[in-house]
C-alpha cells in the first residue's frame, strides 16, 4: 500500500503589490520574488539602471539567482551583459542616462526596440533621456533621428505628425521623394514651425489639397508654393497668407490666363459644397460681367468636386496648424 505524503508544498515567493507596481510586468515581477522574496529590500535598494536590467532580463526569461544577486557589485555595463546576453548596443549607457525616473516597461521595451534599430547614435547625442523622448525616437523614422531635428520635435505628437508628411513626401513628393535627402533639408529648421512649412512645401500643396476642379486652357490652378508666391507678387494681393485656408481645405485659387488676368477663389461650404467666392483681377480690381459670368458657368458644369481621402485631409489640417498658417 503507497504511503501517504504528508509534507506541505512549498508555495513559491509571490510578490507585493509594491513590486507588481514598481515592474510592471506580473511575470518579471514574479522571477524577481523568486530572487529576493517579499518585502524585496535588497531590489529596492539597488539604483533605477540596475533595477530596469533586472526588469528587461526577468521579462525575458527566469533570472539566474546567481548572476542577479551581483546586481550590486558588478558595474552596469557588465551586468546587461550578463543578463541581457543579445542586448543591443548602447543599452547600458542608455538606462544610465534615465537615471532614477519612472519609467515603465512599455518605454523599456520601446527603448530595446530603438537601439535595436541602429538608435545608439541618436541616443548618444542626447543631452538628457525621458519617457517623453524615447516616446518621439520611436514614432521618428531612422532617418529623422538627427540631433537638430530631435531638438525642435518634443512631442510624440509632432513626431507622429512630421512622420506622417514624410511618408506623404516620400510617396508623393518632389525629388523623387529621398527621404534622406529630406532629412537634411529638415535639420536646418529654425523652429518646428519653419519645420513643418518645409515639409509642406516639398510634398507639394498640389497633393496635400487637390485643385476641386480641373484647370483648363484659361484657367489654371494655383496649387503650388512657387505658383502662389508668384501670383501673390504679379497681382499683389494677401494670396500667400491663404495657404492655410487651401491647406484646411478651405478654399481653392486658380488664375485666368489671358487678355483679362484674374485671381478666382473656391470656397467649400460645409453642406453646399465648393462655391465661386471672390473673383478679382490685378490689385484686387472688379473683373468685366462676360469673365464672371465664363467663370461661373464653368465652375457650375464641372461641379467642383473635393478629391482628397480623409485621411490626408486629416494631415493636410494638422500640417497646416503646425505651421502656423
Amino acid at each position: 500500500m503507497p504511503s501517504l505524503h504528508t509534507g506541505i508544498a512549498q508555495s513559491r515567493p509571490a510578490p507585493s503589490g509594491r513590486l507588481l507596481a514598481a515592474i510592471g510586468d506580473t511575470l518579471a515581477a514574479e522571477r524577481i520574488a523568486q530572487v529576493w522574496p517579499s518585502p524585496h529590500a535588497a531590489f529596492f535598494e539597488l539604483d533605477a539602471p540596475r533595477r530596469n536590467v533586472l526588469r528587461l532580463a526577468a521579462r525575458r526569461a527566469m533570472l539566474d539567482v546567481d548572476l542577479a544577486r551581483q546586481a550590486e557589485g558588478w558595474a552596469l555595463r557588465r551586468l546587461v551583459d550578463a543578463l541581457i546576453p543579445d542586448a543591443p548596443d548602447g543599452l547600458a549607457e542608455a538606462l544610465r542616462k534615465l537615471g532614477d525616473q519612472s519609467i515603465n516597461m512599455a518605454t523599456l521595451k520601446a527603448l530595446v526596440e530603438i537601439l535595436s534599430d541602429d538608435g545608439a547614435k541618436a541616443l548618444r547625442h542626447c543631452q538628457r533621456l525621458n519617457a517623453r523622448i524615447v516616446q518621439v525616437l520611436k514614432a521618428l523614422p531612422k532617418s529623422l533621428r538627427r540631433p537638430r531635428i530631435l531638438a525642435l520635435v518634443e512631442t510624440p505628437n509632432a513626431a507622429q505628425l512630421v512622420t506622417a508628411g514624410l511618408n506623404l513626401y516620400v510617396k508623393h513628393g518632389k525629388a523623387g521623394g529621398d527621404e534622406y535627402r529630406m532629412a537634411q533639408r529638415l535639420e536646418r529648421a529654425r523652429s518646428l514651425q519653419n519645420l513643418f512649412r518645409m515639409l509642406v512645401e516639398e510634398i507639394g500643396i498640389e497633393v496635400l489639397s487637390p485643385a476641386p476642379i480641373p484647370g483648363t486652357s484659361w484657367l489654371r490652378p494655383i496649387d503650388t508654393s512657387a505658383r502662389i508666391r508668384d501670383a501673390a507678387l504679379r497681382f499683389r494681393n494677401c494670396l500667400e497668407t491663404r495657404i492655410g485656408w487651401m491647406l484646411k481645405g478651405h478654399a481653392a485659387y486658380y488664375e485666368v490666363l489671358g487678355n483679362e488676368p484674374a485671381i478666382v477663389e473656391l470656397l467649400r461650404h460645409p453642406q453646399q459644397g465648393w462655391m465661386l467666392g471672390e473673383a478679382l483681377g490685378h490689385a484686387n480690381t472688379p473683373l468685366s460681367a462676360d469673365l464672371r459670368q465664363q467663370i461661373r458657368t464653368y465652375v457650375t458644369q464641372q461641379g467642383a468636386i473635393t478629391k482628397r481621402t480623409a485621411f490626408l485631409h486629416s494631415v493636410a489640417e494638422r500640417l497646416a496648424v503646425a505651421a502656423g498658417w
